[in-house]
């Protein structure tokens, strides 16, 4: 049989794998929030849109039913 011998890691070790997790999380992180406040935008432009074609659809409507009407 062999033996093999496994040193725990030291400080800067440590340090240094804690800063790399950080690293990623940060990266992802920004993406999220760089794609979250991409989209909200969009998300104004569009439930906007909805309403306008809403209100649009009402006066359509209300002008054929006066048409009608005379």
């Amino acid at each position: 049989m062999r033996q093999a011998n496994v040193t725990l890691p030291g400080p800067f070790t440590i340090f240094l794998a804690l800063a790399l997790v950080a690293l990623i999380v940060g990266g992802i992180l920004v993406l999220v929030l760089g794609a979250v406040l991409i989209w909200i935008p969009v998300f104004v432009l569009a439930v906007g849109a909805l309403l306008i074609a809403a209100a649009a659809r009402q006066y359509w409507w209300r002008f054929r039913r006066w048409l009608s009407q005379h």
